[in-house]
């Protein structure tokens, strides 16, 4: 974080492709030399997409066909703008509970859910969730740039990848951070969805997959 704001990024490598850890590190790797570039105090977009758009171009030279999802969030002050390619997912959640901004899975899942054609739960068991739609690292990849959102001091900021989504329902996340110690939080999360990857056989969604998360609150300054 700069001065004033800053910016938090999460990738998931592609699952099923060669190289998907090492394209998620270079995608981050881009988008920090591409912020540190940036001139102090100017707006970071151009940073995060000339970033991303970098990451891109590297990935596709490599010719290993590897790809990662990305989910990001520049902070200038308390003014929020989400970048995303693929499902990696942001949510911001009020104190109360309430999602205030989320950003809409790069699949054809999340296209169902966001058209109102597959329900939240029918979603975490459909045998396309794992299916995405765009990935840097592709020649078609896309940058979806979301709206600016004027952060509470108690607003919690979650960047996640599948493996929380698929494992902990939407409420289940929100509820979950939306008030305490944010350290804390993130480790209740982490463990509830090692507690559902192990108990493959429940009623409540199972998928064992890698799991990444970060959890900002204005109020707190920090992040985890």
């Amino acid at each position: 974080m700069r001065s004033g704001g800053g910016l938090i990024a999460l990738a998931d490598g592609v699952g099923g492709q060669p190289g998907g850890a090492e394209a998620a590190q270079s995608v981050l790797e881009h988008l920090w030399d591409a912020a540190l570039a940036a001139e102090p105090g100017s707006p970071l977009r151009a940073a995060v997409l000339d970033g991303v758009e970098a990451a891109n171009r590297a990935l596709l030279a490599r010719g290993q066909g590897a790809a990662t999802t990305l989910v990001a969030a520049a902070i200038d002050g308390r003014r929020l703008r989400s970048y995303h390619a693929g499902d990696s997912a942001l949510f911001v959640v009020g104190g109360r509970g309430r999602i205030k901004h989320q950003t809409v899975a790069h699949s054809p899942v999340g296209y169902g859910v966001e058209a109102g054609l597959i329900g939240e739960d029918e979603a975490m068991r459909h045998a396309l969730r794992h299916v995405i739609s765009n990935a840097v690292g592709t020649a078609d990849m896309r940058i979806e740039i979301g709206p600016v959102v004027e952060l509470a001091p108690r607003d919690t900021v979650v960047l996640a990848s599948d493996g929380v989504l698929d494992n902990l329902s939407i409420p289940e996340l929100t509820d979950a951070v939306r008030t305490g110690d944010l350290q804390e939080r993130a480790r209740e999360i982490a463990l509830a969805c090692a507690a559902r990857m192990r108990d493959g056989g429940g009623r409540a969604p199972s998928k064992p997959d890698d799991l990444a998360l970060l959890i900002y609150r204005p109020g707190s300054g920090t992040s985890h």
